[in-house]
C-alpha cells in the first residue's frame, strides 16, 4: 500500500504559502532568484475538520490525563530524527494522537503566521 506525499511551500518573502502536492519539490530544486521558501512534508494525518495537518503547524489537543484532568494545549508539529512529534507539557506523545487516546486535534495555524499561539501553554 503506498500514499501520495504532499508537501507545501512557504515563502518567507511573500508571507504565504505557494504550490500543494509534488510540485514543491520541484520548487526545492530550483529555487526562484529572490526568493526563500520553506518545504513543509503532511504527516499524513488530518484534524477533527478534515484539515491535513503539517509540519510546522500549530495544533490544538484536547485531552484528558490518565488521573482524569482535561488539558488544552497548543503545540507545533516539527519532524525530527526521522518522524514528526512535538513537545507537550502533558506528555502527550504523538502516537496518542494517531491511536485516538488525545479526544480532539485541530489545526489552529502555523509557526509563520500565529507564532505567539504556543505562548498559550505557559
Amino acid at each position: 500500500m503506498s500514499r501520495e506525499i504532499k508537501f507545501r511551500t512557504w515563502y518567507t518573502n511573500r508571507n504565504s504559502f505557494y504550490i500543494f502536492g509534488s510540485e514543491a519539490i520541484r520548487l526545492l530544486i530550483s529555487k526562484p532568484h529572490g526568493s526563500e521558501v520553506v518545504i513543509e512534508q503532511s504527516t499524513g494525518l488530518k484534524d477533527v475538520n478534515g484539515v491535513n495537518i503539517y509540519e510546522n503547524d500549530i495544533i490544538r489537543l484536547d485531552g484528558v490525563d490518565y488521573s482524569g484532568f482535561e488539558f488544552v494545549e497548543y503545540l507545533q508539529i516539527v519532524f525530527s530524527q526521522g518522524c514528526f512529534c512535538f513537545e507537550s507539557p502533558n506528555h502527550v506523545q504523538m502516537e496518542d494522537v494517531v491511536d485516538g487516546d488525545v479526544v480532539n486535534v485541530e489545526v489552529v495555524g502555523n509557526i509563520h503566521n500565529q507564532q505567539k499561539m504556543l505562548e498559550r501553554n505557559e
